[in-house]
């Protein structure tokens, strides 16, 4: 039997095994049912990345950087692949 493919929704994840990662940094964190907007989700980006979950390294370079991006994509994913936000 051949299996389907588990389809996350965007190349953010790009493994199904951060899902689980990044679903525990956000429910560990003050974001936890709070993730929309520019903001939470540079927050979430800096978050995710503090953790050694994602490697972002426009925020090693400068700090200051706009991740929300990285955040929003991520968020994205989990819309997509479990239906929250």
């Amino acid at each position: 039997m051949v299996g389907k493919a588990w389809y996350i929704g965007n190349t953010t994840i790009r493994n199904a095994k951060r899902l689980k990662e990044g679903l525990r940094v956000l429910v560990n964190s003050h974001l936890h049912g709070n993730l929309i907007g520019k903001t939470n989700e540079q927050k979430f980006a800096k978050l995710l990345h503090e953790e050694g979950v994602v490697f972002v390294k426009r925020l090693d370079d400068l700090p200051e950087s706009d991740t929300s991006d990285v955040g929003r994509k991520w968020r994205a994913a989990f819309i997509n692949a479990i239906g929250i936000s």
